[in-house]
């Protein structure tokens, strides 16, 4: 690893039940407190997703949000600091399944869609798998 993994920011556009929201992490401890259904276990499939590309619960077209106009695509954006470096971790998925992806690594983009979670593992020095245990309470 690299040094710290933190998160910073997550931004969701028709992710889940996100129309659009921008969550901004600060240091320290962050806890997602709210009534059912308000978006809270959204947020770290979100997170997930930008991650690892996968969706957490069921299948990759069941991210885009229902009431998203038609063709919209869900849009997950994650700012990390890792190693005191920015990290920016870009997916976007249609309706139909289709994604990309897109890796920026202090402010230069590294990768377009092949190779991003390889490069994600590498750049985060933990395997995908690693992320698949969430702790929510």
């Amino acid at each position: 690893m690299l040094g710290s993994i933190i998160i910073k920011k997550v931004y969701l556009k028709n992710f889940i039940s996100h129309r659009e929201s921008e969550i901004v992490f600060e240091r320290g401890v962050t806890a997602l407190v709210g009534p059912n259904g308000a978006g809270k276990s959204s947020i770290l499939d979100a997170i997930y997703f930008a991650l690892t590309g996968k969706a957490r619960r069921g299948r990759l077209e069941g991210l885009v949000n229902a009431a998203a106009p038609r063709g919209a695509e869900a849009v997950v954006k994650l700012w990390l600091d890792v190693g005191g470096r920015e990290v920016i971790i870009e997916r976007r998925v249609s309706s139909s399944g289709k994604h990309d992806a897109v890796l920026r690594l202090d402010g230069k983009t590294m990768l377009r869609v092949s190779n991003v979670n390889k490069e994600i593992e590498g750049v985060l020095g933990l395997k995908a798998e690693s992320l698949q245990t969430v702790a929510i309470i």
